[in-house]
């Protein structure tokens, strides 16, 4: 075992001088299995003794050094050199996780009775562990500008040059990762958005995607037999909502989100078509719908960005992507919850390059990770199963949480809602007309 302090660097290198006469053939080379050990790591270092000379019972020592400060030594005993014949020894050293960088000296030494016969020297060099920077979009990414940005393109990694920039573009970069680090893409808004609609914490809304529908809802009341405010926001369906209703919910003076699934199949769609067969996975136990494999950006990327270019181009405000949490279900894919997160940024990075805020839905568990990129929540039966307090950094960060509750009686989660500051109702499960907010 590597042992400290039994020898002082002094009495050790005091040793290696009281040595007997040596023929010229006589020589102890020290070699480390590594130039560069990163701390925390171990370091063979092959001592090799060759002798003119038979040496009966030594010792064959080695003493790792810094700075003139002896951080370990190692011997083995009982050893016979034969005359012209090598004798090698090897020894490790696991280097601590908090040892300094910089050059170690290695001092071996072959003796007995403390009388050296031969001594060498090596070295090698201790370095910090090499840390990976994954690139991250700055606070600019997402945003309108004019003129190419300067400041906020990254908030880890290092940015590429500013590309892009017209009448009818966007100025585009990439935050490069650092030590294998992976690649982040960035945009700012398209042109003639001037910024995107945040909602306010405290907001009024309404979810429905079937029955009738009503311009503004009518009235009710909220749990505890209040008149319940106006509506001031709406979530509904981008492919079933004309833009006659959003232009009268916006004449009104409110705001709508646009509904649509990033995370699974709808065979009912009219884009299904664009959905091949290697990215459909298990049903996700809804008529008609299938888990998609969130990996195959490549294909899944283009068909949600043209959904995302239609929810502008009917007008609506924000984006609601649903099925957000693929890999906590069993889809017939491995996905991980890197692939998830990756997933989740890219969507909210494609709905920002148009200058429209969107929220991240129900992901209770990447809520906090995903804070930076998402403008609100939406979530289904939190306080059902218990997970409420994941969202409450998005209320301290002012961004509105808009929750909703299917089983649970209002009079049970709507004090507690109200306490968090959250906008929650009770619904039917088929998002039909009917309502019960809690404020």
């Amino acid at each position: 075992m590597w042992q400290r302090n039994y020898l002082s660097s002094g009495f050790f290198l005091a040793t290696m001088l009281a040595s007997v006469p040596l023929a010229a053939a006589d020589q102890l080379m020290v070699t480390p299995s590594v130039a560069n050990v990163t701390t925390g790591q171990g370091v063979t270092l092959t001592a090799t003794v060759m002798s003119s000379r038979t040496l009966y019972r030594t010792t064959l020592g080695l003493s790792v050094s810094r700075n003139g400060q002896q951080v370990g030594w190692q011997r083995s005993g009982g050893l016979t050199v034969y005359g012209g014949q090598p004798l090698s020894r090897t020894f490790t050293w696991q280097v601590p996780a908090n040892a300094a960088p910089g050059t170690y000296l290695v001092y071996a030494r072959l003796s007995r009775d403390n009388v050296t016969y031969v001594s060498g020297m090596a070295s090698f060099a201790v370095r910090n562990p090499t840390v990976v920077v994954n690139g991250q979009c700055g606070a600019t990414s997402g945003t309108f500008v004019t003129a190419p940005p300067t400041a906020g393109l990254c908030t880890a990694g290092t940015s590429s040059t500013v590309t892009g920039g017209s009448t009818a573009s966007n100025w585009r970069w990439q935050c490069l990762g650092q030590n294998g680090g992976s690649n982040d893409s960035c945009a700012t808004a398209l042109p003639g958005t001037m910024g995107m609609w945040q909602p306010p914490l405290n907001s009024a809304w309404h979810i429905q995607f079937t029955g009738a529908q009503s311009i503004p809802p009518a009235p009710v009341r909220t749990y505890d037999g209040k008149t319940a405010p106006p509506v001031t926001v709406y979530n509904l369906d981008l492919f079933d909502t004309p833009p006659t209703t959003i232009n009268a919910i916006h004449a009104a003076g409110g705001r709508v989100i646009c509904y649509f699934s990033a995370g699974s199949y709808e065979d009912w769609r009219p884009d299904a078509a664009k959905f091949p067969a290697s990215v459909l996975g298990n049903s996700n136990g809804w008529p008609g719908e299938r888990w998609l494999d969130i990996r195959q950006t490549n294909i899944l990327g283009p068909i949600m960005a043209a959904r995302m270019d239609l929810c502008r181009q009917k007008g609506f405000d924000a984006i609601d992507t649903d099925n957000m949490d693929a890999y906590t279900n069993r889809t017939g894919f491995p996905l991980t919850a890197a692939d998830q997160f990756a997933y989740n940024k890219l969507m909210a990075q494609l709905v920002h390059q148009r200058g429209l805020s969107i929220g991240l839905k129900n992901n209770v568990a990447q809520a906090t990770e995903l804070l930076p990129y998402f403008d609100f929540a939406i979530n289904e039966q939190c306080f059902y199963y218990k997970e409420c307090d994941y969202l409450r950094n998005y209320v301290a960060a002012g961004k509105a949480v808009f929750q909703i509750e299917y089983d649970l009686p209002p009079a049970s989660f709507c004090p507690q809602a109200n306490a968090l500051n959250f906008n929650s109702v009770h619904k039917n499960m088929s998002l039909d007309a009917a309502r019960v907010p809690c404020r």
